[in-house]
């Protein structure tokens, strides 16, 4: 048996250069089953937090229920750095043979097909499988559902016999729409809520999910395809714009405007490689996410774990995500019969990405919340009581300054190595603080030599001060004493 300590710690990491600000799952065992626990962080502060997934345990044990959970807590992690959280189980209080999910039970026993979501920061209202209506903290409206148009899911068949359609054919020839099934609530808070629509497009099941969460003005969402074989054509999600959408999209090292409806577009050259956002009018690329404006509010969209591709549609003032590309191999002929099986897309697909509702035009909280979502949370389980000088809570470094991204850290035998770059297009002066007192400075190249450099550094102690040019990538070697 593995032996059963009544304390645990969980140390979460955070590899980004910006605090960490949000909701972590985490995984607890219990070898011996438990009755309930709590979670502390570095102050011995109590944390709220929600059981998504219990799993029974080894019946070999007696009494027990529940040794093993998915948990959501929320966490604050310093930049470069970590903190512990520890787990005290509830020792006074006899096992039972359920164990308290700690779900809004009132909520949960509403069977209204219409209902509301407040989470502290959105007011959500859903009917029958649609969001209907968003609102803010102060009863602003952030969305309306119209035209049904809310995440909507939709399968356009094209001609695949383009040989210059790599990504997806200029030539459209059909359509298909989702079709709801069921809806119902899997998740009642109070962390988070989960609203789950089962349905199909064609003979393709489908699942969309849209996740809540306490004090966050966003919505996470993830739509699950089982792909049968279809015509050839691809699956795509939209959002509806304003009539002037104002597109902003992150690029490698950097974020522009997209002023999509305005661009030329067409064949550049004979390689389909350099023609992947041109072979349609309105398509284009984001590394990670886009910001644009609809009738109610400006909107981020993140493609957590999805494509970078999107197309602009300003006829119907939509914008949408490509989800994923479908080929009939039975239609391929030419160069499409070469084509890697991957690229066929049969089988089941889940996609995740989030719309986040800005409370005014500033791309920066846009980047951070995107890398966040991207770059997510490690974490480690460790027993506790052990004897050692490391700190519960710890900060390499901390860099300030509007729209630097750091992008590597790593550590060179006696120095270490920043790289990153100035995202919003201006001069900025970031302030990097450092846990110990930082001895030199030095710029360099790709391969870590010495540049020659006019700029001057300020170092004071732990502080270094510097000034990046706009859209300017650093390699900056560190010396610490």
């Amino acid at each position: 048996k593995i032996s059963h300590n009544q304390e645990k710690e969980v140390i979460l990491f955070n590899t980004l250069n910006i605090p960490f600000d949000g909701y972590q799952m985490i995984h607890l065992c219990f070898p011996e089953g438990t009755s309930g626990f709590d979670l502390y962080d570095t102050d011995n502060s109590r944390l709220s937090y929600q059981i998504i997934k219990g799993y029974q345990g080894d019946i070999r044990y007696r009494e027990t229920s529940l040794n093993e959970a998915d948990v959501l807590v929320k966490a604050t992690i310093p930049p470069v750095g970590f903190t512990t959280l520890t787990v005290k189980e509830k020792e006074n209080e006899k096992k039972k043979e359920s164990f308290n999910l700690e779900e809004d039970i009132d909520f949960m026993l509403k069977s209204s097909s219409t209902q509301t979501v407040d989470t502290g920061a959105l007011r959500v209202k859903v009917s029958k499988g649609e969001l209907i209506e968003v609102t803010g903290k102060e009863g602003e409206i952030l969305y309306r559902n119209l035209n049904h148009d809310f995440n909507k899911v939709t399968y356009i068949k094209t001609n695949p016999h383009q040989k210059n359609a790599w990504l997806f054919s200029n030539q459209y020839i059909g359509q298909d729409d989702f079709i709801t099934d069921t809806y119902q609530f899997e998740e009642y808070g109070p962390l988070r809520w989960k609203y789950v629509v089962d349905g199909h497009i064609g003979n393709n099941q489908v699942r969309k999910e849209m996740i809540f969460y306490k004090d966050k003005r966003e919505i996470d969402l993830v739509t699950e395809i089982n792909c049968k074989k279809n015509n050839t054509g691809f699956f795509k999600v939209q959002f509806n714009t304003s009539e002037q959408p104002d597109i902003s999209a992150d690029i490698p090292f950097g974020i522009e405007k997209r002023e999509i409806d305005k661009e030329p577009f067409g064949m550049i050259t004979d390689n389909p490689v350099d023609n992947l956002e041109r072979l349609h009018k309105g398509s284009f690329y984001a590394k990670s996410f886009i910001s644009f404006k609809d009738d109610f509010s400006r909107k981020s969209l993140i493609g957590t774990d999805c494509g970078k591709y999107y197309l602009y549609d300003a006829d119907f003032k939509a914008v949408s995500l490509i989800l994923t590309r479908v080929i009939n191999r039975e239609e391929c002929i030419g160069w499409e019969e070469s084509t890697p099986q991957y690229l066929d897309c049969e089988g089941r697909h889940a996609f995740h990405y989030t719309l986040s509702f800005e409370k005014e035009h500033d791309l920066t909280s846009s980047v951070s919340l995107a890398r966040q979502k991207m770059t997510g949370v490690d974490s480690i389980s460790v027993k506790t009581k052990s004897k050692g000088s490391i700190p519960c809570e710890l900060s390499l470094m901390s860099i300030d300054g509007e729209g630097f991204m750091m992008t590597s850290f790593k550590k060179n035998k006696d120095s270490y190595l920043i790289r990153g770059y100035e995202s919003l297009g201006k001069e900025t002066e970031i302030k990097i603080e450092c846990m110990k007192k930082i001895q030199s400075a030095v710029l360099t190249d790709f391969m870590n030599q010495p540049l020659y450099d006019e700029r001057k550094s300020l170092i004071e102690e732990q502080t270094l001060k510097i000034t990046l040019k706009p859209y300017e990538i650093i390699n900056l070697e560190l010396q610490m004493v």
